[in-house]
């Protein structure tokens, strides 16, 4: 469904895996809307502490 464009899937913050504990802190401090997204490859990284 997701190929087909029927289901589409909001991904609004993406963090290396290096930065896990980040990812955590911002879904617990509710400072993320979509989905959150831990990548293996390097990229952009924000801080939510």
């Amino acid at each position: 469904m997701v190929t087909s464009g029927k289901v589409r899937i909001n991904v609004n913050q993406r963090f290396a895996l290096k930065y896990a504990a980040d990812a955590h802190k911002a879904l617990e401090a509710r400072a993320t809307s979509g989905s959150t997204v831990l990548t293996i490859e390097p990229t952009v990284h924000r801080s939510f502490s």
